[in-house]
């Protein structure tokens, strides 16, 4: 994968970034749909881990 990148036009990379960027978005509202679905319907609770983050400690 990472001779693809190397290969890739600035112009192409650019483009295939766009693409992931906005599969991951949909991805990311159709979980979301999901969890409004599972609180709605079945009372389910969604809680956040205690003590880790989302982002990686620098």
């Amino acid at each position: 994968m990472m001779s693809e990148k190397k290969s890739l036009t600035p112009e192409q990379q650019i483009k295939q970034l766009e693409v992931e960027l906005r599969e991951a978005k949909e991805k990311a509202q159709f979980f979301e749909a999901v969890v409004d679905v599972l609180k709605k319907d079945y009372g389910v609770v969604v809680k956040k881990p205690v003590g880790k983050s989302w982002r990686k400690s620098s």
